[in-house]
This record gives structure tokens, C-alpha cells and sequence, in this order.
């Protein structure tokens, strides 16, 4: 007998029509700028920060608009890979958009 009421106090429409409520939206940190590459030629997504950040290895301020790219410094718990991709900024880990280096052969 429980379990068919806790079946149907699960299936309980909560306000938007969903079994549960659903947490507000966050506002994005950052946009995905596109595939680069640090200077030992490992290559990574970049990432241009709408918001400012703090490197996660020197603490430094990632300003708005800057390049930076995302490590797992830190082992924790993730819905995806079971790491949290933490921002570290250019000057830690210098990187360079792939586009970038095509323009800058055909230039020079």
C-alpha cells in the first residue's frame, strides 16, 4: 500500500507539469570560442569568459571577453565524467585558436 502512494506522490504534477521541480537556469560563465591548442601542442577546447572567473591554478581574474580553457585540476563528482572541468587561464596554460595559426602562416 506505501509504495503505490509514494508511486503516485513521485507522479505529482509540482507547478510546470514535471514530477519535480526544476532549479532555475543559472546565467552561462562562458561561450565555447572553438578548438585550440596549448603550446606543447595539446590540443583543447577555448572557452571566452562573459563573466569574470578565477583561474583555478594562480587565482588570477579571467576578464570578460579573455580566452581560457577548462582542466580537471581536481577529482570530484560530475554528472558526465565523474571530474570538474575547472577554468585556468591563459598565462597558466597558453593556448591558441586553431583558426589563429592559419591566418598567422598566410600573413607572415
Amino acid at each position: 500500500m506505501w509504495l503505490v502512494a509514494l508511486y503516485a506522490w513521485t507522479r505529482t504534477p509540482m507547478g510546470d507539469g514535471g514530477a519535480w521541480p526544476r532549479r532555475p537556469q543559472e546565467p552561462a560563465h562562458s561561450r565555447r570560442a572553438g578548438p585550440a591548442r596549448h603550446d606543447d601542442g595539446e590540443r583543447t577546447t577555448a572557452y571566452r569568459a562573459l563573466g569574470a572567473l578565477a583561474c583555478a591554478q594562480c587565482a588570477r581574474v579571467i576578464d570578460v571577453g579573455e580566452l581560457f580553457s577548462r582542466h580537471a585540476l581536481m577529482p570530484g563528482r560530475s554528472r558526465t565524467r565523474g571530474v570538474t572541468p575547472l577554468p585556468v587561464c591563459g598565462r597558466c596554460r597558453p593556448l591558441r585558436l586553431e583558426g589563429d595559426e592559419d591566418e598567422a602562416q598566410h600573413e607572415g
